[in-house]
């Protein structure tokens, strides 16, 4: 998948709408990164691809390397924190 290469990207995938909200709420605060929820059931083929065995999962590519990856037990704000860290060194 060539549409995540030069721009920041999160994938969502099966999280439930309170979390999903969370999340929203939280990108707010980065304008750069394009976020896009995935629904599993839909798209094997990117969770074979990602190795994605558990739900939810939240994972973030910088330059098409992925550079964070969350799953099952997700805290909003350790995501918050690795964001805010990750992006001030690479922006």
């Amino acid at each position: 998948m060539k549409w995540y290469y030069s721009t920041l990207v999160l994938i969502v995938v099966g999280v439930c709408v309170d979390v999903k909200s969370k999340v929203g709420d939280m990108l707010k605060k980065y304008p750069r990164i394009k976020a896009y929820q995935v629904d599993i059931d839909d798209s094997i083929k990117i969770a074979t691809n990602y190795s994605i065995f558990t739900i939810p999962a939240i994972l973030l590519f910088i330059r098409g390397k992925e550079t964070i990856r969350e799953a099952r037990h997700i805290s909003i704000l350790d995501l918050d924190k690795k964001n805010c860290q990750i992006l001030y060194i690479v922006i």
